[in-house]
């Protein structure tokens, strides 16, 4: 038998062992760098704001593109997609609550990320999974994951609990606060970066624990910063720990969307993104289908 066969055959037997099986299509932006701008585009050392403005660009055509590849919903990377955290990054005040519509009440000239990105799923019919670097009203500062359903309206925020040592320096922890959100009827987790390969090195897997087994989620939406060799890796892990899909977006890599039982699922495309003037990134859209079970 082939490795192939025997992938296939795998996952025949997962799902014969519950109820139902479905498929959802998924896309993730791939091989985006944040810095990526020519020495002479207006973006080239870009600070605050404005550099935020420059790769919201990106974004925008990624959302576009995966729209236009029939995908259910485009996870973006970790908020470095944006920019990396210093004193002089724009952390954008969180306007965004479960159930509001930023295009609807939102200011671009405040809050851009929230504002456009609601316009923009609302526009092509997609749920995006965006992470953002916020600002709370009491002046503390969060990584943020933001989740847009096809209609604009937030669907699900989450703040990130387990922080990489470094992010100390500029955030807070948000609370222990396992969050799934539900695209075309499916239940998927939210994880960002670090929470993905903690559970590994400390033993603590009681994050994805109860996002699969207590809230069921069917697959883990993972925004990642950085070191998309380790995300691969870890993906692989989480999906045979749990028996979950795993679809993941890093800045500087390629994406993953893994199968439940660990093996990479086949593209159904890849879509480059188009030439932005100043961008030198070889930034993509990979979209694929994905097997979901309900989870008894």
């Amino acid at each position: 038998y082939t490795g192939a066969y025997n992938a296939m055959l795998a996952r025949s037997v997962l799902l014969a062992l519950f109820c139902s099986a479905v498929s959802l299509r998924v896309a993730v932006l791939s091989d985006h760098a944040s810095n990526a701008w020519a020495k002479k585009s207006s973006c080239a050392g870009a600070k605050g704001e404005v550099k935020t403005r420059c790769n919201l660009q990106v974004y925008r055509d990624a959302i576009s593109k995966a729209a236009g590849a029939g995908a259910d919903v485009l996870v973006l990377p970790e908020g470095y997609g944006l920019d990396n955290p210093t004193r002089r990054t724009f952390y954008e005040p969180l306007i965004s609550k479960k159930g509001s519509n930023p295009c609807i009440f939102g200011d671009d000239s405040a809050h851009p990320v929230q504002t456009q990105l609601s316009c923009l799923a609302a526009e092509h019919s997609i749920s995006v999974s965006v992470n953002i670097f916020t600002t709370l009203s009491n002046g503390t500062r969060r990584i943020t994951d933001i989740v847009f359903g096809p209609k604009g309206s937030v669907e699900a925020v989450y703040h990130k609990h387990h922080l990489w040592v470094s992010e100390y320096l500029h955030f807070r922890s948000g609370p222990y606060l396992p969050t799934t959100v539900t695209i075309a009827g499916h239940t998927l987790g939210l994880i960002i970066c670090w929470e993905g390969v903690y559970p590994f090195l400390t033993r603590d897997f009681s994050q994805v624990t109860d996002l699969v087994s207590h809230h069921k989620a069917q697959a883990l939406l993972w925004s990642v910063g950085g070191v998309p060799s380790m995300m691969a890796k870890m993906a692989k892990s989480l999906a045979q720990r749990y028996n979950v899909p795993v679809v993941g977006s890093a800045t500087e890599g390629a994406g993953v969307i893994i199968h439940a039982d660990g093996s990479p699922s086949p593209y159904v495309t890849v879509v480059p993104l188009d030439e932005i003037e100043g961008y030198t990134a070889k930034a993509s859209v990979a979209v694929a289908d994905l097997e979901l079970v309900e989870r008894p």
